[in-house]
C-alpha cells in the first residue's frame, strides 16, 4: 500500500506546465478521492492508508493539503524526489486513467465536478479510515 503522498507525487508528476496543465491543491485532492475510490472498487483495497475527510469544497486528505497549503491555488511544483520505478503497474495504469480522464472531460462535466455539484452539498461521513 502506498501513501497519499506517493501517489500525489504521482499525479503531480503527470501534469504538463508547458500545456497549461496544472495541478492545484484543489485539484489534487479531488484526484486522490477518486483514485481511492476506483481502487477501492476495482481491486477491494485502498490505494493509500490516509484517511479522506468532508471539507467544504470537496473530500480532503488532510496531511496533503497541510504539505501543498502554501501553494493556494497556484500550480504545484514538480516533487524533486519523484521515482516512477517504486509504482506497480496496475497502480501507474489506474493513476494514468485518472489523470488522462481529467484532462480530456470538459471542466464542467469532468471528473472533478462529481465531487461537489453546484448549489449542493458533498455527502460524506466525516471521516474514511483507510487502515
Amino acid at each position: 500500500m502506498y501513501t497519499a503522498l506517493d501517489i500525489a507525487k504521482y499525479f503531480i508528476t503527470l501534469a504538463n506546465p508547458e500545456t497549461e496543465d496544472f495541478i492545484t491543491n484543489l485539484k489534487l485532492q479531488k484526484l486522490l478521492y477518486y483514485a481511492q475510490g476506483f481502487h477501492l472498487a476495482l481491486f477491494g483495497k485502498p490505494l493509500f492508508r490516509e484517511s479522506l475527510e468532508a471539507w467544504q469544497y470537496g473530500p480532503v486528505v488532510p496531511e496533503i493539503y497541510r504539505i501543498y497549503k502554501q501553494y493556494g491555488s497556484s500550480p504545484l511544483p514538480q516533487p524533486d524526489d519523484f521515482n516512477i520505478e517504486q509504482y506497480d503497474r496496475q497502480t501507474q495504469e489506474l493513476l494514468d486513467f485518472m489523470k488522462c480522464t481529467d484532462n480530456i472531460l470538459p471542466q464542467h462535466s469532468g471528473i472533478l465536478s462529481i465531487a461537489k455539484l453546484p448549489g449542493k452539498k458533498l455527502r460524506l461521513i466525516k471521516k474514511f479510515p483507510m487502515s
